[in-house]
């Protein structure tokens, strides 16, 4: 006799022998915010130092976890979007100081988005933006530099190398 899902009823489990996830769909993360204090408390001779804000453009749910987990790290704050159009749209809407772009996302792939926000004289023209690629080789590298983006983090996503690309590219000693 096959075991039946709980929720579903359905008695399909996968090659593995392990039941897929049938409930609904969690999601997106729409909007992280840390619990930390955006700026450090004013001593009288130390000046404040303001908080990082921090695009993500990353359509994979668990790619987006990983990176919001590890800019909270690093004390960023960041808005996180599904594709290039909701980027470019964040992008006219408010000031960033970086922005981390998925390379292929569905609706706008990372390339156009980038241009979009180069071409446009608006509020982000001049932020760097870092693709997010698992393809690392010289046509990609030129593609990304060409369409505007400032450099590329490879996937999967080491977290000392990503942490000190992005401090690199916000230009924080360390």
């Amino acid at each position: 006799m096959r075991r039946a899902c709980p929720r579903c009823r359905a008695g399909l489990p996968n090659r593995w022998n392990v039941w897929r996830w049938c409930g609904p769909r969690i999601p997106p993360i729409r909007r992280a915010r840390t619990n930390r204090p955006r700026a450090a408390q004013n001593t009288g001779d130390l000046p404040i130092a303001s908080v990082a804000r921090v695009l993500v453009a990353e359509d994979n749910v668990i790619n987006q976890m990983l990176v919001r987990t590890l800019l909270e790290l690093g004390n960023y704050e960041m808005l996180i979007v599904d594709n290039g159009r909701q980027a470019v749209a964040a992008a006219e809407a408010e000031i960033f100081d970086l922005i981390l772009m998925d390379v292929r996302m569905p609706e706008m792939s990372g390339l156009e988005a980038a241009r979009a926000i180069r071409g446009r004289k608006g509020l982000n023209e001049h932020t760097p933006i870092l693709a997010m690629t698992a393809n690392i080789g010289e046509a990609e590298r030129r593609d990304c530099l060409d369409a505007g983006m400032s450099d590329l983090i490879s996937k999967p996503i080491d977290r000392l190398y990503f942490l000190s690309r992005i401090s690199e590219a916000l230009g924080i000693p360390g």
